[in-house]
């Protein structure tokens, strides 16, 4: 009786570690994404990073239209997983117009956010001094359709759906 009472417990326990190591080997990480190549750029010392993450299913209700969308909130990493800022996904909390814009120096960033069908994400992002970096997670109708987008130029989820630009260096090399 004691040992199927301890090989009962230690099989509870191999389940619980494999799946504590399965949730987090799991999320998706998709190819490196950049700014548009855009004709007219923001004329800012830094870049700007919009996240068009997954449809909050309980967003908030206070002040708010029922009838707008509002974006699950992301958060932005450095490259070597140090948290750099949580952003409440937003452009105006109280009227819920559009994702929140933010301004960040040039470089590269990690931004794990919810994708439409495919839960959480990571996606490393180059910002460019002066340049808008767009990421489409919500599986909506606003994806990007720029004449010239092809699968060699755009960072897209595993079903086909197109996430954003891929980042190139001045090389041609893609991200880090």
């Amino acid at each position: 009786m004691k040992s199927n009472l301890f090989g009962m417990m230690f099989l509870c326990a191999s389940a619980s570690l494999l799946g504590a190591c399965t949730d987090t080997a799991s999320r998706l990480v998709l190819d490196p994404a950049g700014p548009a190549p855009e004709l007219a750029p923001v004329n800012s010392p830094v870049g700007e990073l919009v996240v068009f993450s997954a449809y909050d299913p309980h967003p908030p209700t206070s002040g708010r239209n029922s009838e707008d969308d509002y974006f699950t909130d992301y958060q932005i990493l450095t490259l070597d997983g140090r948290l750099l800022k949580k952003v409440s996904n937003q452009l105006n909390p109280l009227i819920g117009l559009g994702p929140a814009r933010v301004e960040l120096a040039p470089g590269w960033y990690r931004v794990v956010a919810a994708a439409n069908g495919f839960g959480i994400v990571t996606v490393p992002v180059e910002i460019v001094k002066n340049r808008v970096t767009t990421l489409h997670l919500e599986g909506g109708a606003s994806q990007p359709t720029e004449a010239g987008a092809t699968p060699n130029n755009t960072v897209r989820l595993p079903d086909g759906r197109i996430v954003g630009w891929r980042a190139t260096d001045r090389r041609g090399d893609t991200g880090p």
